[in-house]
């Protein structure tokens, strides 16, 4: 039996019929970017999925990409391997959500109350192209679609480079990046990549063209002024990013 993550006010109405019904499959999308006042944290959502499975039960979440690597985050990963098992994480296409949410977003599959055997491996993959791309801030469809080769590979059992893998969980990282076998860039592929990111700029410059303007009047009257943060290292210790933000004066 399916059964879908109700909103807070739904959830709390149907506490009792939950109670005695253990679902064995639960899938959702929690929103992203969600408000800080009004939207719990995906992480809340993928807990409360959790609640609603028997033992042995699956759960398919799609979560904001930052969920898997944050170090605000670690904690919550670590212990939800305590208690579950991380069957696979599969990052989606940056365009998914275009041109009504610019998020990046990955499927994380957990069997409900299975430790996590770290000997064990989890199938990671990373999707670039689901059949359709942005233009004109309209998704169409385009050939090469990976949705059905992902599915393949995981029932299968196969690796492929560049694509996704089988392999054991490092610690608290769940970025597929980190375990996927990289390939030699090609021009094609090198063309693609370029195209990729050309569409998304364009399309979120269109999205937010008010947004944008507004900023650089700001920062041209000096309301605002960039403030570097600290270096910040992530957790897997490859990549050391300086991020920045707006003082408001």
């Amino acid at each position: 039996m399916a059964q879908p993550v109700l909103p807070r006010e739904t959830a709390s109405r149907m506490k009792t019929i939950q109670s005695v019904m253990e679902a064995t499959v639960v899938v959702g999308n929690p929103p992203f970017p969600p408000h800080k006042k009004t939207d719990d944290p995906s992480e809340k959502f993928v807990d409360r999925a959790l609640e609603a499975l028997r033992v042995r039960g699956t759960m398919a979440m799609v979560v904001p990409e930052s969920l898997l690597v944050k170090p605000s985050k670690k904690k919550w990963r670590s212990r939800t391997l305590k208690d579950h098992s991380l069957r696979a994480v599969i990052t989606l296409p940056s365009e998914l959500f275009q041109p009504y949410a610019a998020s990046t977003t990955a499927i994380i599959i957990l069997e409900k109350g299975v430790p996590h055997d770290n000997r064990k491996r989890t199938f990671f993959c990373r999707i670039t192209n689901d059949g359709y791309r942005l233009k004109k801030n309209v998704r169409v469809e385009q050939p090469g679609e990976q949705l059905t080769a992902a599915a393949t590979a995981y029932r299968q059992n196969q690796s492929l480079p560049g694509f996704c893998t089988w392999h054991t969980v490092s610690g608290t990282e769940w970025s597929p990046g980190n375990y996927i076998e990289g390939i030699a860039q090609t021009v094609d592929s090198f063309k693609a990549e370029i195209d990729s990111l050309t569409r998304s700029q364009v399309a979120f410059h269109a999205l937010f063209a008010p947004q944008l303007i507004d900023l650089r009047r700001h920062l041209d009257e000096g309301d605002a002024v960039p403030i570097p943060y600290e270096n910040n290292c992530q957790e897997s210790g490859q990549e050391i990013r300086s991020q920045w933000k707006l003082d408001w004066r």
